[in-house]
């Protein structure tokens, strides 16, 4: 049994400015969102989320869509050649859909669970990099690099966002910070299409 985690972030300067390919400050925060890996006995993928009584389950070689695990489906797909069948159960106390990096936080939570599970030898920044590709490139989303490269990396972290991601964690930096879930979910890729959106129009409000 291999067990990883991945903890949400909150940024504490320069939100969207990573749009920009600008510089940020984030800080992984205490919720979490765990996975649980084993081997199966079959050729599938088989993906659990008892929480919100999800189940997910496709050919090993066939990459059939789900909204849901859509990341995790993808990057299992992408490394299809390096990993074999496997089934992951889902679990934590990080909000989905709350503002907090949920969709990343799965990303890089499952790509360090594979990463040790099949030795496939990625250093944080590899991780990082994979969750972002597979969030912008692969679905469309336009997104920076904060998100992934902050939980990645962990702790409070100064980025530079541009096509080569530059982190430095900053030490000693202890923030008592709470957040309050107003319990009202929103899709990160419908706000971060849009500010995008706008950002190319040279919208002044945005820039």
């Amino acid at each position: 049994m291999i067990n990883s985690r991945a903890p949400g972030r909150v940024c504490l300067l320069g939100d969207k400015n990573d749009l920009l390919k600008g510089p940020v400050i984030a800080a992984a925060i205490s919720k979490f969102i765990d996975f649980q890996f084993k081997p199966v006995n079959e050729n599938i993928i088989k993906f659990n989320f008892p929480q919100r009584n999800l189940q997910f389950e496709r050919k090993f070689n066939e990459n059939k869509p789900h909204d849901f695990f859509k990341f995790l489906n993808q990057i299992s797909w992408r490394l299809k050649d390096k990993i074999a069948p496997f089934e992951c159960t889902i679990s934590g106390d990080l909000p989905i859909g709350a503002g907090l990096s949920s969709s990343a936080a799965c990303s890089v939570g499952f790509i360090s669970g594979l990463n040790k599970k099949f030795n496939l030898n990625m250093q944080v920044h590899d991780i990082a990099e994979l969750a972002y590709q597979v969030e912008h490139n692969d679905f469309g989303i336009m997104c920076g690099r904060m998100d992934q490269f902050s939980i990645s990396y962990g702790g409070v972290t100064y980025i530079e966002t541009g096509d080569q991601a530059k982190v430095t964690l900053l030490p000693n930096v202890k923030l008592p910070l709470i957040i309050g879930d107003s319990k009202e979910p929103r899709k990160a890729a419908n706000i971060l299409n849009m500010t995008m959106d706008k950002l190319r129009q040279n919208d002044p409000i945005f820039k």
